[in-house]
C-alpha cells in the first residue's frame, strides 16, 4: 500500500495544520498512519541503521525551495517485539 493509491490517508491530511503522524519501524518494515488513518506499508532493505531523516527527498521544483515543515512533541520509544 502507498500513499499516492491511499485516497482514505490523503483526505486525513490536513493541509497547512498540524497533523499527527505515527511512524512504526520493526526491521526493515515500516507502517505509518496519518491522523489515526493507515498510510502506507512497506519494506525497505537498502539501510539496517542509519539516521532518522524527518523531511528527506529531493526537491522537484524551484518553487518549493525554502519551504519550511514544522515538527513538534517528537517522541521516540523502543519496543520489545519478542
Amino acid at each position: 500500500m502507498n500513499l499516492v493509491d491511499n485516497e482514505a490517508a490523503r483526505k486525513a491530511f490536513k493541509q497547512n495544520q498540524w497533523n499527527k503522524l505515527k511512524i512504526q519501524a520493526i526491521g526493515n518494515e515500516f507502517v505509518t498512519w496519518v491522523n489515526g488513518v493507515k498510510a502506507v506499508e512497506t519494506t525497505d532493505n537498502a539501510r539496517a541503521s542509519g539516521f532518522i531523516g524527518l523531511q528527506l527527498h529531493a526537491i522537484d521544483k524551484a518553487s518549493d525551495a525554502g519551504k519550511k515543515v514544522c515538527w513538534r512533541n517528537i517522541r521516540i520509544m523502543e519496543i520489545d517485539v519478542n
